[in-house]
């Protein structure tokens, strides 16, 4: 009878479990149908989106130019292509998140978190990257300097940012970049940007 009665007991414990699992499960999935409900029909330049969690989404070329979004959750979401063009993304999560190719230009990376964050070919002119994790990230073939080619003279260049010259560039005053990977045509002007553990920033070409 004891065996029974526990036996019984357990079955309960064991249903409530895969309730409650269910249930969680149901509401991770309205999280991301309301979220998808958002961007769908919405006019999002300029859009007070702060605090949201974006968290794993497809959101490949979505507009979020000039948009708030303070302290919101995009870790690991598809970005590639999109548009944060002078966005507040202040203490953002973006840690894992495909920006390749984004277009960041003038956007406000203040303390967020972009640790193993894909920004190949992503478009950082004049983008606030200061206190910011960039810890891992990819940042080949990123645009750092405004009209930079492949053949540019990058002394010259430096001498000019450093003469106060009219230069659009990416603004990454202590930012840490261990384990990020960027590209060696970019090494002088990173040093002279006061990052933080740039012996530890991989070189590549």
């Amino acid at each position: 009878m004891m065996k029974m009665k526990y036996f019984i007991a357990m079955n309960k414990r064991i249903m409530l479990t895969s309730v409650f699992i269910f249930i969680a499960a149901l509401c991770a999935d309205c999280r991301q149908y309301m979220v998808r409900r958002i961007m769908i029909g919405t006019k999002l330049e300029g859009i007070n989106l702060s605090g949201v969690d974006f968290y794993n989404l497809n959101l490949e070329k979505i507009n979020l130019s000039r948009a708030k979004l303070i302290r919101s959750n995009f870790s690991f979401a598809v970005l590639k292509n999109a548009r944060f063009i002078n966005a507040d993304l202040r203490e953002a999560d973006l840690s894992g998140a495909d920006l390749s190719g984004a277009d960041l230009r003038g956007a406000n990376f203040r303390n967020a978190v972009l640790k193993n964050t894909l920004l190949s070919k992503a478009n950082l002119i004049d983008a606030y990257f200061y206190e910011a994790s960039l810890i891992d990230a990819d940042l080949r073939e990123a645009i750092m300097i405004d009209g930079v080619t492949g053949e540019a003279d990058m002394g010259e260049i430096q001498e000019k940012i450093n003469r106060g010259g009219s230069i659009n560039y990416v603004h990454l005053r202590h930012a840490d970049l261990a384990g990020a990977a960027v590209n060696d045509k970019w090494k002088a002007f990173i040093e002279h940007q006061n990052v933080k553990n740039f012996d530890k920033i991989i070189w590549v070409k």
